[in-house]
């Protein structure tokens, strides 16, 4: 008569092995994980710039200047300068977007390239940069 030995845990090895296979796995999906998050996060923030880009147009359209300079982005949520034309808010939200790595949008006019800037400067938050730190514009 034989006797069945139940076993209720792993070995040292077969540990091991797990671990070596899960440790593979994540050196082959992480980078490629990596670049994806960071290609969504430029893709985000193009598409926000876009639509803050919008906004301010609305926003001239509306009171036949351009937000200035001073108050910033923040007109296109509530009537900042006390503008008697200002019919908004030209965002549906309560507070102003971030990009798409967290920080905020940069507001300029008179722009450097066109009448208006609006610019993320990409994952590092400074100006320049390749890859995941280029700069974002409107006038890209």
């Amino acid at each position: 008569m034989t006797k069945h030995v139940r076993r209720s845990s792993f070995t040292l090895m077969e540990m091991v092995v797990v671990i070596i296979i899960i440790a593979l796995l994540a050196s082959i999906v992480g980078p490629n994980l990596y670049k994806k998050m960071t290609q969504a996060s430029a893709s985000t923030t193009k598409a926000q710039i876009k639509t803050l880009s919008n906004a301010v147009l609305d926003y001239r359209l509306d009171t036949g200047k351009l937000i200035d300079g001073g108050s910033g982005l923040e007109e296109l949520i509530r009537n900042v300068s006390g503008s008697e034309k200002w019919d908004g808010p030209y965002l549906n939200t309560k507070k102003l977007p971030k990009d798409g790595w967290g920080n905020e949008f940069i507001y300029s006019a008179p722009g450097q390239s066109s009448e208006y800037d609006i610019i993320s400067y990409g994952a590092d938050g400074q100006p320049g940069g390749e890859k995941e730190n280029a700069d974002l514009s409107n006038w890209d």
